[in-house]
């Protein structure tokens, strides 16, 4: 299996989706219950846009 032209850049997505959720659930129970909760919110959003592009790319094979 070859990577496509988002294989980068579905990449580059998840390790930001990680990193954004690991903070985020460390900010919600170490610092804030609003920023924690907003972080992880916008790990959410991150990981929505990736599989947006691999189901783009499925719908075009």
């Amino acid at each position: 299996m070859t990577p496509d032209k988002t294989f980068h850049l579905r990449q580059i997505l998840n390790i930001t989706f990680m990193v954004l959720a690991l903070v985020g659930i460390i900010v919600w129970f170490a610092v804030s219950d609003f920023w924690g909760k907003a972080i992880v919110l916008l790990a959410i959003v991150v990981k929505m846009a990736e599989t947006c592009f691999r189901l783009i790319k499925r719908k075009e094979e």
